[in-house]
């Protein structure tokens, strides 16, 4: 299938429960980030709530179809098409948007966890084995506790099947919003 999904409690809201800026639907049907000109980073984006940064984010998550969970962060669900997006955006139709399919959002994870440890990191870890794995890399306490988190982003954007969407998407791409739950 063609479509990634995005769930919500309130599409139109441009401020999540807890008050953060989030990615909402415009007047038009656009859907817009928390910053479309936003400087956060993937990585950054993916720690959520947890970083400062989360509010400057240029990106919107998505779930694939075949997600081994679903994914329920509110009530309704929007897809997007991105196959006919990337082609628009590969002919010169659409622009200021890039897709980043699960092995680059996965990819900017691994090099961050890599970046920290200063060496190559297994980021594959089962959950329980996490703050073990993480310790073993002789790192100082904020090193490791950055690294377990690492490990905790790589299960989850491998689960969810993490995609991203940088910029704001165009309503001609969207369907949605209706009741529903992301793929799983």
């Amino acid at each position: 299938r063609a479509r990634v999904t995005r769930a919500d409690k309130d599409f139109t809201s441009e401020r999540a429960s807890r008050g953060n800026r989030k990615s909402y639907l415009d007047e038009h049907g656009h859907l817009v980030p928390a910053n479309p000109a936003g400087a956060a980073s993937v990585v950054e984006h993916v720690v959520g709530r947890r970083a400062r940064s989360k509010g400057d984010s240029p990106y919107s998550s998505f779930t694939a179809p075949g997600a081994r969970t679903g994914v329920d962060f509110g009530g309704s669900v929007i897809e997007v098409d991105v196959v006919r997006l990337q082609a628009d955006l590969d002919a010169g139709r659409v622009a200021d948007v890039e897709i980043l399919p699960p092995h680059r959002v996965q990819a900017a994870i691994q090099a961050d966890a890599d970046r920290i440890a200063g060496q190559p990191v297994d980021l594959y870890v089962r959950k329980g084995r996490i703050p073990e794995a993480a310790r073993s890399y002789g790192l100082d306490a904020e090193a490791t506790a950055a690294l377990r988190q690492r490990m905790i982003d790589m299960a989850n954007a491998e689960r969810h099947h993490e995609w991203m969407i940088r910029g704001v998407v165009p309503g001609r791409y969207i369907v949605g919003p209706h009741p529903g739950r992301s793929h799983g």
